[in-house]
């Protein structure tokens, strides 16, 4: 009886050692999965910061282009207005050009 008894609980030890080295395994599948994904994770989260980082330099280069606009749009508005530096026409037909260092004289009609 006593060897039958030893037997059986030789038996339960060597299958709950066989779940054991199972469970073990699949462990280890599941760290090295878990690793490749944070991984993976990791490098999109690195992809999204760049794309991110070129959105806000394109929007920052966007805003520099809009304010050159609007500065070169109040020059066209002064030099139509015959203002911003330079002279107003004084009827030679040179217009207000003197004062952008344009002396282009009068032009010769017939």
């Amino acid at each position: 009886l006593l060897e039958r008894d030893l037997a059986d609980a030789k038996a339960t030890i060597e299958t709950l050692l066989e779940q054991l080295q199972e469970q073990e395994r699949v462990a280890t599948l599941l760290q090295a999965d878990l690793t490749s994904v944070m991984e993976d994770h990791a490098e999109k989260e690195q992809e999204v910061h760049l794309r991110e980082q070129e959105r806000d330099d394109f929007l920052t280069e966007i805003n520099e282009l809009l304010a050159i606009q609007s500065e070169l749009n109040d020059e066209i508005k002064a030099l139509k207005a015959g203002r911003g530096g330079m002279e107003e026409g004084d009827g030679d037909g040179r217009g207000g050009l003197r004062g952008l260092g344009l002396d282009i004289g009068r032009a010769e009609v017939d």
